[in-house]
């Protein structure tokens, strides 16, 4: 699952605790339209994109994410 621009920054100390259950939980609820919702033993493999410095709340000691920082591109004139 990709999840872009996962949250804005009013809504990061609530969600903080959520992702952590949706990350990690045994279980995840599915809530598809017009079905009755169900739950599924959780397998997603998450993916969340952010052009934000700090997109998310993380503990010093969190071992569900791995946080990768992809630098800007050089500039052009290093490429000729």
């Amino acid at each position: 699952m990709l999840a872009e621009e996962v949250v804005a920054r009013s809504e990061m100390w609530h969600l903080k605790n959520e992702l952590k259950e949706f990350v990690t939980g045994e279980w995840i609820r599915v809530n598809p339209k017009n079905i009755t919702a169900y739950r599924v033993r959780n397998r997603v493999n998450s993916v969340f994109v952010s052009n934000e410095t700090i997109p998310l709340l993380l503990d010093n000691d969190d071992r569900r994410y791995c946080v990768i920082d992809a630098p800007p591109p050089p500039p052009q004139h290093q490429f000729m």
